[in-house]
């Protein structure tokens, strides 16, 4: 079963997901949610009361366990390795509630790709600083977790939160506002929304998103999504052109009035002296400036100098 999810979130697979309708694409992914978690049970209830059983591919990473609720239970987390820091992590007082004739069945399945086929159009988030975008999108941008008890239902609420925390799929600064979020589906349809009832956002970084639930069901963090226009690369030639052919047009000429004040006994006055040192300064301002065009992604320290050396001839100029 492991294997056969994984084909179908292959890239290679992507192309025939496309040809769906968005509400296909939807179904489709809702019920193969479904279907993974309701075979995930029927492999804990063939399992010893003690035993776990670990599949991991490319697209899924699926843990079943079954485990003895009697003696002293500690805190457990999904997956049991970090690798790509993605887990979910449940305490020992909610196995303990949730536990049958002294044992629970449990499932965690993670998807690292599901979610771009779970439309997010009809998504409760809550809204942010995205809002001031009129274009704005908003994406699954992390993979989707699913966890569940026992098989009671798509939805199990506990009396203690349930803390995850997904790795982003896109580190862009395009990304923004993290909404955790759960998908809210109907059994009989095969259909559903994501939603944020009764979660709640615990940490977050351009990397990772941590949040709290009080129930059990597929998590994932949904973020606003801006496209910012690249600037156009004509534009950008132009500009340098226009730059670097004005700043050495004002060079020359401050040249020649520097060469004019200097050597021009018949000039030589206190009014001139101000404007040849006037001169001085600007051509090494605008020399320190075509210096540094070019390094705006220098260190700021290495940029000190250059801004304190230009300040100092302004200050030398107007003296």
């Amino acid at each position: 079963m492991v294997e056969t999810v994984n084909n179908l979130l292959q890239p290679r697979a992507q192309a025939a997901w496309r040809e769906l309708p968005i509400s296909g694409q939807l179904h489709s992914a809702t019920l193969l949610l479904d279907t993974v978690e309701t075979g995930a049970f029927m492999l804990a209830d063939n399992l010893l009361k003690t035993d776990t059983v670990l599949e991991t591919t490319e697209n899924i990473q699926l843990e079943v366990a079954r485990l003895s609720t009697d003696g002293n239970l500690a805190d457990l987390t999904f997956p049991q390795s970090e690798l790509h820091g993605n887990s979910i992590q449940l305490s020992a007082s909610t196995l303990k509630q949730h536990g049958r004739n002294g044992e629970i069945r449990m499932a965690f399945v993670l998807y690292r790709n599901l979610g771009a086929y779970l439309s997010t159009e009809n998504a409760s988030v809550r809204l942010g600083s995205e809002a001031v975008y009129p274009n704005y999108s908003v994406i699954v941008n992390s993979p989707v977790i699913t966890a569940s008890i026992n098989k009671e239902s798509n939805k199990v609420y506990l009396s203690e939160p349930v803390v995850f925390t997904v790795k982003h799929l896109q580190h862009s600064e395009e990304n923004f506002n993290p909404n955790c979020s759960f998908w809210s589906y109907s059994k009989r349809t095969m259909m559903g929304i994501w939603s944020t009832q009764d979660c709640r956002l615990l940490a977050t970084n351009r990397t990772h998103t941590s949040c709290s639930c009080t129930h059990l069901t597929s998590f994932a963090v949904l973020m606003a999504h801006v496209e910012v226009k690249k600037a156009d690369s004509m534009h950008d030639l132009l500009l340098d052109v226009i730059t670097w052919v004005g700043i050495l047009l004002s060079l020359v000429c401050l040249l020649i009035c520097i060469f004019t004040f200097c050597f021009f006994r018949g000039l030589q006055s206190d009014r001139n002296t101000i404007h040849k040192n006037l001169c001085i300064s600007l051509f090494i301002a605008e020399s320190l400036f075509l210096v540094g065009i070019n390094r705006a992604d220098q260190p700021v320290g290495r940029l000190l100098p250059l801004t304190g050396g230009r300040g100092q001839t302004f200050v030398i100029g107007m003296q």
